[in-house]
C-alpha cells in the first residue's frame, strides 16, 4: 500500500507541475526529496511517468522493464550468493 500511496502523490506532484502550480525545484523536492524517501518505487515511477510525459515511450518502457528486471536478477544474485558460504 506504501509503494501505492505513493505513485498516487508522484502522479498529483506531476500533474500540479505540469499545469505551473509548482516550480521545478519544488516539484524535483516533493517529487525525489520527500516522496522519494517515502517509497523509492514513487520515484521510480516518476522517473517512468517523467519520460512518458516528454514523449519517450521507448525510453520510458526500457527504464520499467530494465529496473524491474535488474532488481529481480540482483535478487537472484543476492540468493545465490548466500548459499555459497
Amino acid at each position: 500500500m506504501i509503494n501505492v500511496l505513493g505513485s498516487l502523490a508522484i502522479g498529483l506532484v506531476l500533474g500540479i507541475s505540469g499545469r505551473g502550480g509548482l516550480s521545478p525545484g519544488a516539484s524535483l523536492f516533493l517529487a525525489t526529496g520527500v516522496l522519494g524517501g517515502f517509497t523509492t518505487f514513487s520515484a521510480f515511477s516518476y522517473e517512468t511517468l517523467q519520460l512518458l510525459s516528454r514523449g519517450s515511450v521507448g525510453v520510458s518502457l526500457l527504464n520499467g522493464f530494465g529496473q524491474i528486471f535488474a532488481g529481480a536478477a540482483a535478487a537472484y544474485v543476492g540468493f545465490l550468493a548466500s548459499r555459497l558460504g
